[in-house]
């Protein structure tokens, strides 16, 4: 027997010995695909948020260059390579782009194949009564 079969049989065993308990596995594995989509909007927004305040610091970095003859007013910027403000925003936009597009992954095979993740919620429940 190959994992297909077994899934399938597992499948067939919860649907004919609880019925409602495979319906509310199948909704909690929606909610938690809800969940993953709400938190990915939050990053797409974040991202954009880092990405704006990067080009701030960049225009503010460039004022400070031309207003002081290629001095930065800033004591924490040595050079003109040296903006460390815009190279840490984006920096953070980058990871936060990495991390979207896991969960973005996530959350498409969870809308694609939710009884997997129906019985991943059953498992979980055997799991926690031992």
């Amino acid at each position: 027997m190959n994992w297909e079969e077994a899934i399938a049989e597992l499948i067939g065993l919860v649907k004919s010995a609880a019925p409602a308990l495979w319906e509310v596995a199948r909704r909690q594995a929606y909610a938690n695909a809800a969940q993953k989509g709400i938190a990915l909007l939050m990053m797409i927004s974040a991202i954009g948020l880092l990405v704006r305040g990067a080009r701030k610091a960049e225009l503010a970095y460039t004022k400070a260059v031309k207003e002081h003859d290629g001095v930065p007013r800033w004591k924490w910027i040595r050079t003109e390579e040296d903006n460390g403000g815009y190279w840490f925003l984006m920096f953070c936009a980058v990871l936060t782009g990495v991390f979207a597009t896991l969960l973005a992954g996530d959350l498409v095979a969870q809308l694609i194949n939710p009884d997997y993740y129906a019985i991943k919620v059953i498992i979980d429940l055997v799991k926690l009564g031992r």
